[in-house]
């Protein structure tokens, strides 16, 4: 059965929420920790209850939620003006700009509790005049950030998956994530999706065969009461579609597809209608900067079955 691999590892953070329980303040990490995740580093930094970034003033509280279950609360000054006020379950400083300008003088993760869910990226500007960009990462617990390669003195690129397939048709433990990777744009001064960062070559005709075989293969160890397609056509297909190779997720999809199955045209009208559904298709026109809209095109009339799988 397929795993996938970006879950939430509590980790030193439930030794935080017990220390925000059993304390009733808000810790201090001594020391940076570098957690090694599947997208890379994942940067810790000291994040005191105080502390002061490019003339602005980030405090840390602990408090309660309305449910009274530990929580956290942000607040950026500038002396006596709030900037930003934030509340969370956690937060963690990922992120602290050497020399103002260049790009966020800070960027901090906020999660809201639970198993998988959820997880947000603030990258914030703090010199001068304010301001923040939000992230949704949601499930991704430890994105990863890279070095810009192009500008070694530039902030970090950040590497996550895109969970919008979760529980589509599958649990959340077979759930594909595709990666995708966000840098910062110099000219909008935001980040936004590296589409050169993500392309990869494009495969052969042995290698999709390869692919399609598996596929059909990992049909014959579906769990009882599942019913086929395995997790891993929509899995290997959006790998390909997040790599700049959609014309190869078709091909692929129809030579893993046996011939004699029903349902061909409805799974793929469902897929498709998901795909452009995804948070960083709309907001970010993921599928416009990857070339695959004019390979997978919304169907007009979208199959009943669609609506329940939501």
């Amino acid at each position: 059965m397929m795993k996938i691999t970006r879950r939430c590892k509590y980790g030193w953070g439930l030794a935080v929420v017990l220390a925000i329980a059993v304390l009733g303040q808000v810790p201090v990490l001594a020391d940076e920790i570098l957690n090694d995740t599947e997208d890379g580093p994942h940067p810790v930094l000291n994040f005191p209850p105080v502390l002061e970034i490019a003339g602005a003033q980030l405090y840390r509280d602990a408090s309660h939620d309305s449910e009274g279950r530990p929580a956290e609360g942000l607040t950026v000054r500038r002396g006596q003006h709030v900037l930003l006020r934030l509340r969370a379950y956690r937060f963690e400083l990922n992120y602290r700009a050497k020399v103002s300008g260049a790009g966020p003088d800070a960027i901090v993760t906020a999660w809201t509790g639970g198993a998988h869910c959820c997880f947000t990226i603030h990258a914030l500007w703090l010199a001068h005049d304010f301001r923040q960009q939000v992230i949704p990462v949601l499930d991704n617990d430890e994105a990863g950030f890279l070095p810009d390669e192009r500008r070694p003195d530039a902030p970090p690129k950040l590497r996550f998956g895109d969970f919008t397939f979760a529980y589509w048709r599958a649990s959340f433990a077979d759930s594909p994530a595709p990666t995708v990777i966000f840098r910062l744009n110099p000219p909008t001064g935001r980040y936004a999706p590296d589409i050169e960062a993500m392309r990869k070559p494009v495969p052969d005709d042995a290698a999709l065969s390869t692919m399609a075989r598996d596929i059909r293969d990992a049909e014959q160890n579906l769990q009882k009461g599942d019913t086929p397609p395995a997790p891993l056509l929509w899995k290997d297909m959006l790998d390909l579609i997040y790599s700049g190779n959609a014309p190869a997720a078709r091909r692929l999809f129809d030579l893993a597809w046996p011939e004699s199955r029903k349902g061909k045209d409805e799974f793929l009208a469902c897929f498709t209608e998901k795909l452009s559904k995804g948070i960083w298709w709309r907001s970010e026109k993921l599928g416009r900067l990857l070339d695959a809209e004019s390979v997978f095109r919304v169907s007009a009339t979208m199959p009943k079955d669609c609506v329940s799988e939501e």
